[in-house]
């Protein structure tokens, strides 16, 4: 009788029940489900590229250049949005702007430079494009042999076919009367005359060194050329340019205060100085890639630390006095390791308007 009652406890199916397990399922279940619909919404908010606009007052700015509105586009990372980035065309529909600027890291670690040149042909035709490379893109300039005469890497090149301007060097937008000069960031407080001579004297050495007639050596002259090439345009740009002039500096980092103190910029007597600019464009921290919904706040970002101040990595600050824009960006850096994509971070180029009021 024991026996056959011990049977039937065996195979009745009514085993004793788990609550710690049934609660452990049902936590699993619930996270991923949460998980889910979080990659569903972040999904969802990536794909929708975001309008930022923003206005920046400049004191006794013409009349020509109120309202002179700047679309400013930053990494991109290589990134698709739709096909021949139609979803970034039709974003831009409707929109009105005077120039374009892009600050950096379109191409990324990729390597993928088809992208870029997507984007460049949904911009406005009749807007000129100013753009900059970034700490990610490939090299710019190549001083290695590379299966083609030219000193540019392909992307830069293609860029430039497309009507693009690559900003190594200051370049002017002429408006009405009044002039824009674009301006990279690095060239400020250069000594134009001896960065060339100091080319001139590296390409010389390549020449004595009988490695002219090397692929590599060939291929080092030209870069050194073309770096002493890009100094002298420096050097004429800076006698081209009026106190009356307007500035914007292109970089791709942003600017700090302890960049200014080390620039020392209100000792310089130089027309062509950060005390005479109007305003500084950047990217690099693609909005912090990472931001907290209910703070709306980055995460952690590379170099600021956990949540830091807003302004140090996105939007409108004034370093060193000097009012700046960091780009929300439109795809997302590699140096936030553990920070894949963006999350709650919505892809956005920005529009920024000039205003004497």
């Amino acid at each position: 009788m024991g026996r056959g009652n011990n049977s039937r406890s065996i195979f009745s199916g009514k085993g004793k029940r788990h609550p710690v397990r049934a609660f452990f399922i049902w936590s699993l279940l619930i996270l991923l489900t949460l998980c889910l619909v979080i990659a569903v919404m972040n999904f969802g908010t990536n794909t929708q590229i975001h309008i930022a606009r923003e206005t920046v007052t400049v004191w006794n700015l013409p009349k020509a250049l109120d309202g002179f509105t700047i679309l400013h586009i930053s990494d991109l990372h290589g990134v698709r949005f739709r096909d021949g980035q139609a979803g970034l065309g039709k974003a831009l529909e409707g929109l009105y702007y005077k120039a374009v600027v892009i600050t950096g890291d379109m191409v990324g670690k990729r390597g993928d430079h088809l992208p870029f040149m997507e984007l460049l042909k949904v911009l406005n035709p009749e807007a000129p494009v100013f753009f900059i490379a970034g700490d990610e893109d490939p090299a710019p300039l190549l001083y290695e042999a590379h299966g083609s005469p030219e000193p540019l890497n392909a992307y830069i090149i293609g860029a430039m076919e497309q009507g693009a301007v690559y900003v190594d060097a200051p370049v002017s937008l002429e408006v009405d009367r009044s002039v824009i000069w674009f301006c990279p960031e690095n060239q400020y407080g250069l000594d134009a005359v001896s960065q060339a001579r100091a080319f001139a004297a590296q390409r010389d050495h390549i020449v004595a060194s009988g490695l002219k007639d090397t692929p590599d050596g060939a291929a080092g002259i030209r870069a050194l050329e073309y770096r002493i090439d890009t100094m002298n345009r420096l050097a004429l740009a800076r006698t081209l340019m009026d106190e009356a002039d307007y500035q914007i500096v292109l970089a791709h980092q942003q600017l700090t205060d302890a960049y200014f103190y080390e620039m020392d910029i209100y000792q310089s007597e130089e027309v062509m100085s950060l005390s005479h600019a109007i305003l500084a464009l950047s990217g690099h921290y693609c909005g912090g890639q990472w931001r907290l919904p209910w703070t709306d706040r980055a995460l952690y970002v590379p170099g600021l630390g956990y949540q830091p101040e807003e302004r140090q990595y996105v939007g409108l600050s004034r370093p060193g006095g000097l009012t700046q824009y960091i780009s929300p960006g439109l795809g997302a850096a590699g140096f936030y390791r553990f920070q894949p994509g963006r999350l709650y971070n919505p892809p956005a180029v920005t529009l920024i308007t000039l205003s004497g009021r």
